[in-house]
């Protein structure tokens, strides 16, 4: 039995008795430096060094191969939020692009969207001519009462209540009506605001075509 095995190669011997050979790296050395300045060797990767790159060593001490440092938790962590964040950052950049493509295509000259900012602002301009309409009824009429009212203070005598009541009431509706002036008008002023944003970004694409192909200044805002 001795002389039978004795006959056979080694790595047949190995097998047979069970024993597997170890791996061609397992033949070499291991060798870094601790985060403490400490130089380690050994025959396998040496786990108080995943923090830093380990050297793989042949039998004569030349170099191998390089295993690079291990990660920490903390930077597996950081580097998956900066991956995420660059993820959002160029999904965000291709709704820009296509969000700019889109105004172009709806304003293809400063013309075209004059014509749509007068067309939006015509119907509140209609609104605000009548309430201005309105207003100046209203202060026509308490105007002449304040007159009745004046005359009747200069003879001496007292407003009558009911003039002084109209006069009160046209006072209010007056200032109730400027409410609404200041409203309309703050309200074609955001209107007009966003279109004049909205040109200074589309004008640079409109006097350069090779931009307006791909524009990379573009922002996410909706359009008026």
């Amino acid at each position: 039995m001795l002389k039978t095995l004795a006959s056979l190669p080694l790595i047949t011997l190995l097998l047979t008795l069970g024993v597997a050979p170890l791996p061609a790296a397992a033949a070499g050395i291991y060798s870094c430096v601790t985060t403490t300045g400490q130089n380690v060797t050994s025959d396998r990767p040496i786990p108080n060094c995943k923090g830093s790159s380990q050297r793989v060593l042949n039998r004569d001490g030349s170099t191998r191969d390089t295993l690079s440092a291990q990660p920490t938790i903390a930077e597996r962590q950081d580097a998956l939020a900066r991956e995420r964040s660059a993820a959002r950052a160029r999904e965000q950049a291709e709704l820009n692009r296509q969000q700019m493509q889109n105004w172009l295509a709806r304003y293809p000259s400063e013309q075209a969207l004059e014509a749509e900012r007068a067309a939006s602002l015509q119907p509140y301009q209609a609104a605000l001519t009548d309430t201005q309409k309105r207003l100046a009824d209203i202060e026509g009429k308490r105007s002449a009462l304040q007159v009745q009212a004046d005359g009747q203070k200069k003879t001496g005598g007292k407003v009558a209540p009911h003039l002084a009541a109209s006069i009160e009431l046209q006072a209010s509706m007056a200032n109730s009506q400027r409410v609404v002036v200041q409203n309309q008008q703050l309200e074609m002023q955001r209107i007009s605001k966003r279109y004049n944003d909205l040109l200074t970004r589309l004008r640079p694409f409109w006097s350069n075509p090779a931009a307006a192909a791909a524009p990379a200044g573009a922002t996410g805002d909706k359009s008026p």
